[in-house]
């Protein structure tokens, strides 16, 4: 995973802010992937970006617009989240086929859950829980359960 550096971001957010006024020459914002640890991203339009799979941890996000970025599977342990927004995650051993990690991102506009391949809001993660293998369904409504309250602790912590 690549690190990226200040100017090579400060870049791409010149691009984004192009595509997203729809300017010639302009591209949507794509870290798929990439290691933006600890990085200042202070205020930044990540407008509809492209942040899937980045690693986020310790990234200063304060103030940023994160609406409509795609962050499935983002690491964003220990990142500077602006105060609208919460974000929880969980992972043990024997919680479904792998012991996958449940992540749920939740901004003013919408509360997102994501595992392995599932991206949705709360119902629909609990009716794919239903759907599913039998044998998985105890660990998976653990950590939805274990999710909701963290996600709780989450936004009365930050309403103080």
């Amino acid at each position: 995973m690549k690190k990226v550096t200040q100017s090579e971001f400060d870049t791409a957010q010149e691009l984004h802010r192009k595509w997203l006024g729809r300017e010639g020459g302009g591209t949507r914002m794509d870290f798929n992937g990439a290691n933006l640890s600890g990085a200042n991203l202070r205020s930044a339009n990540l407008n509809g970006a492209d942040l899937s799979g980045a690693n986020l941890n310790g990234a200063d996000l304060s103030g940023a617009d994160l609406s409509g970025a795609n962050l499935r599977g983002a690491d964003l342990s220990g990142a500077n989240l602006p105060s609208n927004h919460h974000y929880a995650q969980i992972s043990f051993d024997g919680h479904g086929e792998q012991g996958r990690k449940l992540i749920v991102f939740k901004t003013p506009d919408s509360t997102t859950y994501s595992c392995g391949c599932f991206v949705g809001d709360e119902q629909e993660l609990r009716n794919y829980i239903d759907r599913g293998d039998e044998q998985h369904q105890e660990s998976r409504l653990y950590a939805l359960t274990c999710l909701i309250g963290a996600l709780e602790i989450s936004e009365r912590r930050k309403a103080i």
